[in-house]
């Protein structure tokens, strides 16, 4: 399974996790085995962050083409909800104050619960 979490600096699990989903500043993408152990762990910036629109669906394809089926922030809009969702995502949202290795624990440990709906309105990334 390979998750992509949203990242507020490049320091792999040690990172903290970004608020934003698709304005965020890298991804930090984990990959765990059967035995719920991490495996693998990629950096990589994220292109969408300065997008004029559509930084939410683009960074859904962008997660999907590393093949990605759970995606992790602290805030996911409606686009990118909806992108997420229609590819089959599991979509976690967590406290941005965490570090990756934290919210890699908590996920594999079942204490979230997928999200049902976007949590901030159309937009709300774009003035950070």
């Amino acid at each position: 399974m390979k998750i992509g979490i949203a990242s507020s600096l490049p320091e792999g699990l040690d990172s903290p996790v970004d608020e934003r989903f698709g304005r965020c500043f890298m991804w930090t993408v984990v990959e765990v085995g059967n035995n719920k152990k991490v495996t693998n762990v990629e950096l990589y910036e994220n292109e969408a962050r300065n997008a004029r629109s559509g930084a939410g669906i683009q960074s859904t394809q962008f997660l999907a083409k590393l093949g990605c089926t759970v995606a992790i922030a602290g805030q996911f809009g409606p686009r990118a909800f909806t992108a997420l969702n229609s590819l089959g995502f599991e979509i976690i949202q967590c406290d941005p104050q965490l570090s990756v290795r934290e919210v890699v624990e908590n996920y594999l440990s079942s204490e979230y619960k997928p999200l049902e709906e976007p949590t901030v309105s159309k937009k709300a990334g774009i003035s950070k």
